[in-house]
């Protein structure tokens, strides 16, 4: 080694920490590395090195309302139906819902298709719209020919002809009709129903395969199926599923400049899940002092269970377990008013007074809404009731009474109805759904 060599490995030696011995000192006399130069060795050995692979974090879990008012959470994914191309299982529903189809619907379809849809992968786009196609007729035209299916089995297999078919060209005239069929014979008031509605309409709307202008067409369709499936869970408390569905229609919503009727439909529906989001909030605060006969609390739950839920049945023994209290008098001021034809101007006009100095105390605005519109409804049937037409001044005590409800908020539960869309703002092509069962539109505050 010359001197040229001896200096370069002394200036590294000496970058790293390490000792270098004097000039004439002995250099087979070991010297042990000062510290800080095994640490940078050390880490020198542990780059050169393959780092451990590291678990990605788990995702953080849901949180969870603690509420005991409030059933089980049901996820609302389990709502939705499967869009592969080869659908292996059957659709299963919630527990408490009655499935899209049966399983017996389910048999008799992989009876007559069931073969075919294995390997409709094989095929080319012109084969897979040709087989959509053949369960498309299989389902609208069996009626016409005198054969009976079962609503369950026609459902399937037009929600089999749509989702192998929205997928290319070729098959996006029979999706585009199958979809169609299906609204004409879904029933609005199914979760289940709606769901499959829901999911295909909203992968339709995104999709390029779609025209532009049927695309617009087809966020109309979602948009309404995101508000009932919406409404729905909130009818069964299902509060989470309800927050989680309406916070999915952003996108078709960006696309509806022009449907008014729709944006505004939009924004009542998410204003009443708010609202409906907020009063379960406040209610579980109250849950643990009505446990301990709490006289506010168990007031508040009482009107919520009488006005807002419309079930005075499942709170009916609450007055009973604080005798003597604000709420036990007027639950008997209510029951002395009477209902229907059997009511009683006089105690009608007391129970409306209690009614309404009680609601400025409630916090939450939905029940003291209902509240006052409760208050409003028993004002009313002193003012029409034949005996009192000759009270002059208690029917103007009334009267005023009654007006200043109404600028309180006093506010029934109005219907919203996503799929009835008047004529002139509907878009075109979107037939109205007719439900199998006559039921009312879904009441919100």
């Amino acid at each position: 080694m010359n001197a040229r060599d001896t200096l370069l490995t002394a200036a590294v030696l000496f970058s790293l920490g390490v000792a270098i011995p004097l000039w004439g000192a002995n250099p087979r006399t070991p010297v042990a590395a000062t510290k800080p130069a095994a640490a940078k060795l050390a880490s020198l050995k542990t780059t050169a090195t393959k780092p451990a692979a590291t678990k990605p974090a788990p995702a953080p879990a849901p949180v969870a309302r603690g509420n005991p008012l409030l059933p089980p959470s049901i996820p609302v994914e389990s709502f939705f139906i499967d869009l592969s191309v080869v659908q292996k299982l059957p659709a299963i529903a919630p527990r408490g819902y009655e499935p899209i189809y049966t399983s017996e619907d389910w048999t008799a379809y992989r009876t007559q298709f069931g073969a075919e849809a294995d390997d409709v992968t094989r095929l080319k786009s012109s084969g897979q719209a040709e087989f959509a196609d053949k369960m498309l007729h299989a389902a609208t035209d069996a009626p016409a020919a005198g054969k009976t299916p079962t609503a369950g089995l026609q459902r399937l297999l037009l929600l089999r002809a749509a989702s192998i078919g929205y997928r290319n060209k070729d098959g996006y005239p029979v999706a585009n009709k199958a979809v169609a069929a299906y609204i004409a014979v879904m029933d609005k008031r199914s979760a289940t129903q709606v769901g499959g509605l829901w999911t295909i309409s909203n992968i339709m709307a995104r999709t390029s395969v779609t025209p532009k202008e049927d695309r617009i067409r087809y966020d109309a369709i979602a948009a309404r199926a995101n508000m009932q499936l919406a409404l729905l869970m909130l009818d069964v408390d299902q509060v989470a599923a309800a927050e989680s569905i309406i916070k999915q229609i952003g996108y078709h919503e960006g696309w509806l400049k022009k449907d008014a009727t729709t944006r505004g439909q939009i924004a009542s529906v998410r204003a009443e899940v708010k609202r409906v989001v907020s009063m379960m909030d406040y209610l579980a605060t109250q849950y643990q002092p009505a446990i301990h006969n709490d006289v506010s609390a168990l007031t508040v739950i009482y009107l919520y269970g009488k006005y807002v839920k419309a079930k005075p049945t499942s709170v009916e023994d609450l007055p009973g377990r604080v005798p003597g209290s604000s709420l036990s008098q007027l639950a008997t001021s209510l029951d002395a008013a009477g209902t229907g034809t059997s009511t009683k101007p006089e105690a009608a006009f007391a129970a409306a007074e209690k009614l309404r100095q009680l609601a400025t105390t409630i916090p939450d605005i939905l029940i003291r809404h209902r509240t006052l519109y409760a208050a409003m409804q028993l004002y009313d049937v002193y003012m029409n009731a034949p005996q009192t037409e000759r009270d002059r001044v208690n029917r103007t005590i009334a009267r005023i009474a009654r007006e200043g409800v109404i600028s309180d908020g006093a506010r029934k539960a109005h219907s919203i109805d996503p799929f009835a869309v008047p004529a002139t703002t509907q878009p075109a092509q979107i037939p109205v759904s007719q439900p199998h069962i006559e039921t009312t539109p879904h009441a919100v505050g």
